[in-house]
């Protein structure tokens, strides 16, 4: 396993604030699943979260069942462009997804850095081998299969 610097790396959620969001979360879902009046919940969640207005409903409307994911997704760092990003740190993401080392934020943090850091195609194929393989590969395997495909046609 190779050690991540610290940009590849979704800071630490504190429990307890994860924990009251997400039951605070819940209790939304449940309210606005059974048309109650949710506002006052959802105010004080936005507020505590600095969250959108409308991504509560959203989130009912897209069938978010899990609050403590939802949360921890909510509060985890957007990665942006890495432009050092090494070959070796990417065959180390893809482990670490392909094997689901990690927190659901955490994995899903490091689909953020491939998506932000790779051409779409490449990421494209890189999502399908690890979560639909036609075969077994290894990380390093599956990076160089999806950079050496050609372009798709336009």
């Amino acid at each position: 396993m190779t050690l991540l610097r610290p940009e590849l790396v979704p800071s630490d959620l504190d429990p307890e604030r994860v924990e009251y969001l997400a039951q605070l979360a819940a209790r939304i879902f449940q309210y606005l699943y059974l048309n109650l009046d949710a506002q006052l919940l959802i105010d004080h969640f936005n507020e505590l979260t600095g969250c959108a207005p409308n991504l509560l409903e959203q989130s009912v409307q897209l069938h978010s069942t899990n609050p403590r994911e939802f949360v921890e997704r909510l509060l985890a760092p957007r990665p942006g462009r890495i432009p050092d990003l090494t070959h070796a740190e990417l065959s180390e993401l893809i482990r670490r997804i392909s094997q689901r080392e990690g927190r659901s934020y955490e994995i899903c943090f490091w689909f953020d850095i491939l998506h932000a850091n790779l051409p779409p195609h490449v990421y494209n194929r890189l999502d399908n081998a690890m979560n639909w393989p036609a075969r077994s590969m290894t990380p390093e395997e599956m990076l160089i299969d999806a950079m050496s495909q050609p372009l798709p046609d336009v």
